[in-house]
């Protein structure tokens, strides 16, 4: 039994995860209604609600919480469009403040913490900057400022990064979009592709601690 629940643990920690918030959108509906109302109403200018989204995932602020809400303030595609044109302001901060300011107190947080992402081979960089980005655990702020210190090139650091966080964070805006309109069945299927997405997430920290097993043993 216990090694069927080692076996099956992405998954089962999936469904878990899914369940619990499905249910917490259920339960607690009566109470998630009115602020829905305020976002949406004009109580949230939609200069504030982007300049929370331009600023605040810069000083490490869960940047999913921030997608949500730009997803129901300004719909699906007004919001993927807004995700898409302030996630390079994030990167360019990023990268600059790194290599020019931190890096120094960056390598030495990353050697302690043993993030393997130093001395990357130049014909590796490109997949190993994919997966890295890819990978469930690290918050979007930790990511976007320990990438620049494997010494990858900013054009490879910026586009890498930009397609990796808008493609994952589109579900993200999907969801505050149909949680405005109370789309409870748009709720759950999205609930259900992030869960998918979780799972595949699981199977991609695996390729990464291979990779960096890998590179290390180089």
């Amino acid at each position: 039994m216990v090694e069927i629940l080692k076996k099956y643990r992405a998954a089962l920690v999936t469904l878990l995860v899914m369940l619990t918030v499905a249910a917490g959108f259920l339960f607690f509906r009566e109470d998630i209604q009115p602020f829905l109302s305020m976002v949406k109403s004009g109580q949230a200018p939609p200069a504030l609600v982007i300049g929370c989204f331009l600023i605040l995932p810069m000083m490490f602020f869960p940047i999913t919480a921030l997608l949500v809400l730009v997803g129901i303030r300004f719909d699906a595609v007004a919001g993927i469009l807004i995700m898409f044109m302030v996630m390079p302001a994030h990167l360019l901060f990023s990268f600059f403040v790194v290599r020019t300011l931190f890096r120094s107190q960056l390598e030495r947080f990353a050697r302690k913490k043993k993030y393997a992402i130093f001395n990357i081979p130049a014909d590796r960089q490109l997949g190993f900057a994919f997966v890295f980005m890819a990978v469930p655990g690290l918050p979007y702020a930790v990511k976007n400022y320990l990438l620049p210190i494997s010494n990858i090139p900013f054009r490879e650091y910026f586009l890498i990064s930009w397609l990796v966080n808008s493609v994952m964070g589109i579900p993200f805006v999907m969801l505050g979009h149909a949680a405005s309109k109370w789309n409870i069945q748009m709720i759950l299927i999205l609930i259900v592709l992030l869960g998918a997405a979780y799972f595949i997430a699981q199977q991609v920290r695996k390729r990464y601690a291979q990779m960096v097993q890998s590179t290390t043993d180089r």
